[in-house]
C-alpha cells in the first residue's frame, strides 16, 4: 500500500512540474537578439535572425532611440527544427524614413558598417 501511494505521489509531482514548465515557456519576455545581414530595400529594413522554425516579424519589435535601431525578441521560438537564418522585413514609420543611421553588424570579431539615407 505504501509503495502504491508513493508511486502515485511521485507521478503527480512529475505531472505538475511538467505543467509548470510548460506555463513558463509560454510567457512573453523581451530578450536580446543577434542580427545578421541588415540592409535597406526601399523603405523596408531587412534583417536575418536565427530561427528554430517558428520566427516571423510579429515575434520581434524594434525601437529607435537617439538614432539607434534596436531589435528585441518578444516571443520565443520553441519549434524544434534545426536552427537557421530567416530574413524578416520591417517597414519603418513615415517619421523615420529620412533618418540617416549607420548600420553596424558583427562578422566574427570584425565590426562592419555603412550609412544609408532613406528618401
Amino acid at each position: 500500500m505504501f509503495r502504491m501511494t508513493l508511486a502515485i505521489l511521485l507521478t503527480c509531482s512529475f505531472i505538475l512540474s511538467g505543467c509548470n514548465a510548460m506555463a513558463q515557456n509560454n510567457k512573453t519576455e523581451t530578450s536580446s537578439l543577434n542580427v545578421f545581414n541588415p540592409r535597406w530595400e526601399g523603405d523596408h529594413f531587412i534583417i536575418e535572425v536565427m530561427s528554430n522554425g517558428c520566427t516571423d516579424s510579429s515575434d520581434l519589435e524594434y525601437s529607435i532611440t537617439d538614432e539607434q535601431l534596436t531589435f528585441s525578441r518578444i516571443r520565443s521560438d520553441n519549434c524544434r527544427a534545426m536552427p537557421h537564418l530567416v530574413a524578416l522585413s520591417f517597414q519603418l514609420d513615415q517619421a523615420f524614413t529620412s533618418l540617416t543611421n549607420p548600420i553596424l553588424f558583427s562578422t566574427g570579431t570584425r565590426l562592419m558598417g555603412h550609412g544609408k539615407t532613406i528618401n
